[in-house]
């Protein structure tokens, strides 16, 4: 990726050192051989795919707990019926999965603790030898919680707080409370430690908005000062992005201007990327009723290229779908078929 709101070369470091733990986890030769197959499939663009997505992001739920104004789910946005992944949905998808896999994502659309058997997805990929993340609001991140989340093997956290006193945190993150969040923060680390359960890594992540721009130093003092392993800040995507199809709206005001690098504005004239997407070839995003989206991004069940219920992996992965998707990035290998949700994506550069 090629967008000046990564950040810093340290973030850099940061990014490599984190993957580079995740891909040597629990190497075995069926995961560096499909790794390789697909970065080989990625490299010359090809429309089919032999090998298995080696990220799995496995949204829990899409139900939650705060009604965030830029989330279509905090909107209250119909669309995908809010639910929780059953179980034996999950597992079907280990199965076919996991031999290929490298990694695991336990978030999208919701907030995963209101899954009920949330740790229970954790330790049963972990299991499997994936690597595990989790991003959380930590809002119902209690003692109890905090003990199951540690005993569950979790490899890497990711802690959603976007504010630095109660009324910079209220402003976005509406229904929670800035003291439960710092309690619950304060409880899990120093319980980390009591542990000895340092393999855990815990990200502080922060949206930077025009209403804490100017105040990004405080947020990454009392971040650092909670004993966090690292602390980052992300831009906003707008509910009004163009994988949701809506006219732009209010939502816009919410924009960081131009002093920050953390702008994260859709152009109809220039994609945020010169490249062509990973996605593709990298990832396969499973929502809680089954529906496989083509990256996370994605909210419309109507943008959906397949259903694990009805389908395997492999057979959506080289699916009509994905097929389209891929040949946009591909010079001369449009493929006809009604319209995807990859025609609109203004993230990467298409091919000519």
């Amino acid at each position: 990726m090629a967008w000046t709101w990564i950040g810093s070369w340290r973030d850099r470091l940061e990014d490599l050192k984190r993957h580079f733990q995740i891909v040597t986890k629990n190497p075995t030769p069926a995961r560096w051989f499909n790794f390789a197959v697909n970065e080989l499939c990625a490299r010359f663009r090809t429309l089919t795919v032999p090998g298995f997505p080696y990220v799995l992001v496995a949204d829990p739920t899409n139900r939650c707990n705060l009604r965030c104004p830029l989330c279509p789910t905090g909107l209250g946005w119909k669309g995908r019926p809010r639910g929780d992944m059953p179980w034996n949905l999950y597992l079907k998808v280990l199965r076919e999965l996991a031999p290929w896999a490298i990694r695991i994502w336990f978030f999208n659309w919701g907030e995963p603790l209101l899954h009920p058997r949330l740790f229970d997805m954790v330790r049963e990929a972990g299991r499997r030898g994936l690597a595990t993340n989790l991003s959380t609001n930590v809002q119902l991140l209690d003692r109890d919680r905090a003990r199951d989340l540690l005993d569950s093997g979790l490899d890497y956290l990711i802690i959603s707080m976007d504010g630095y006193d109660a009324e910079s945190y209220a402003r976005y993150r509406i229904g929670g409370s800035f003291e439960r969040a710092m309690e619950n923060i304060r409880f899990l680390l120093a319980e980390r430690q009591r542990l000895g359960r340092t393999s855990l890594r815990v990200e502080w992540q922060s949206l930077v908005t025009a209403h804490n721009q100017d105040h990004l130093d405080r947020i990454t003092d009392l971040a650092s000062r909670t004993g966090v392993d690292r602390v980052r800040f992300m831009p906003l995507e707008l509910a009004d992005s163009p994988w949701t199809g809506r006219a732009p709206g209010p939502e816009r005001a919410w924009l960081p201007d131009a002093r920050t690098p953390y702008r994260y504005e859709f152009s109809p004239e220039r994609p945020l990327s010169e490249h062509a997407c990973f996605w593709l070839y990298e990832t396969i995003t499973v929502n809680p009723d089954g529906g496989v989206a083509p990256c996370c991004r994605t909210f419309d069940p109507r943008d959906d290229f397949g259903n694990v219920r009805r389908e395997s992996i492999r057979a959506i992965f080289n699916g009509v779908a994905f097929q389209r998707a891929r040949a946009l990035f591909r010079k001369g290998a449009a493929l006809p078929g009604s319209p995807i949700v990859c025609d609109r994506c203004r993230e990467y550069t298409h091919a000519r």
